[in-house]
């Protein structure tokens, strides 16, 4: 029960409203995640690195965010467990120049935001971002990947 007379503040902000998603000022009811859109690319996609030799997949998640998003955003993770991975094979060329190896793994991890902001002189290196919900990432990967790959974001996230 709330306190008498006490009204709570909307779950619906400006930006919701507006549809801005730069802002984590936004989506209050749900998580969010930071997404970019590479220069040149018509895809969303999370933040992501290849691993450097002798580094554990959370410090390769890490790298990978503050590469994107700069040293201000302070994040934690609960698990040092990949919450999904996605395979893809190589063509017969990719695999020649690749020792033959049959593809290349991606795992994702969790980090969550803690403190702090997104250096926007960083950012604004890529052609789009946001801060996007479930449902939003699957919809733009959806359009961009088909039901397939939106489904993985929808049950991964």
């Amino acid at each position: 029960m709330l306190p008498k007379g006490f009204t709570p503040a909307p779950r619906e902000t400006e930006a919701d409203k507006s549809g801005v998603i730069q802002t984590l000022d936004r989506q209050l009811k749900t998580r969010v995640y930071l997404s970019i859109r590479r220069n040149g690319s018509k895809s969303w996609e999370l933040p992501s690195a290849t691993l450097n030799e002798n580094e554990t997949f959370l410090e390769g998640a890490q790298r990978a965010t503050k590469s994107v998003a700069g040293d201000e955003l302070e994040l934690i993770c609960l698990s040092n467990c990949p919450m999904g991975v996605t395979v893809s094979e190589f063509s017969e060329e990719e695999k020649m120049a690749n020792e033959g190896f049959f593809g290349e793994k991606t795992f994702f991890m969790r980090v969550q935001h803690d403190d702090g902001n997104v250096n926007k002189e960083q950012i604004s290196k890529f052609d789009d971002w946001g801060w996007l919900a479930c449902d939003e990432m699957a919809e733009r990967v959806s359009a961009e990947k088909g039901d397939d790959a939106a489904l993985f974001y929808k049950y991964m996230l």
